[in-house]
């Protein structure tokens, strides 16, 4: 089996688990609708670009060009930003807990209560939305580098 089909094949599953995710939970929607940071979205990115950059130096090993090692120093970059950048929505997200969340809290008002549990809600979605698309990006990422790099010493 050739490189660049197992990691197209590692890509088709992971789209096709986020299709099927989207169709039957509505899975990026919630992602899109409810990370308030739009941070996902550039995980999500960031981490489309790195695969596609993968999948293509996938192709040229499988053209027994030798690929070294310092080239893919900046996709394991990318891989570890993923993890990184999903941490610092957990971050924001926690801020808009303890800084919106509490503030003129009139315990006394139950639309009042409604609004901290809003914000709330809002921020925790945020914190763990980032974190989750974050980690399982950057593992999927790591995958297809630990893939390619296996296939770099087979040349």
């Amino acid at each position: 089996m050739t490189y660049f089909f197992k990691w197209f094949l590692s890509s088709a599953l992971v789209i096709t688990l986020l299709l099927l995710s989207e169709h039957f939970f509505g899975l990026i929607t919630y992602v899109v609708t409810n990370d308030v940071t739009f941070l996902s979205i550039g995980i999500f990115i960031l981490f489309l670009l790195t695969s596609l950059w993968i999948g293509k130096k996938s192709k040229e090993i499988d053209n027994q060009r030798y690929m070294y090692e310092h080239q893919t120093k900046k996709a394991w970059w990318a891989a570890d930003a993923c993890m990184a950048i999903g941490m610092v929505g957990t971050l924001i997200g926690l801020l808009i807990v303890l800084t919106e969340g509490f503030a003129d809290v009139d315990t006394s008002s139950v639309e009042a209560m409604r609004v901290v549990i809003g914000t709330l809600a809002t921020g925790m979605g945020t914190a763990l939305i980032t974190s989750l698309v974050g980690l399982i990006s950057s593992f999927f990422l790591k995958y297809q580098l630990v893939t390619l790099e296996t296939a770099n010493e087979d040349v």
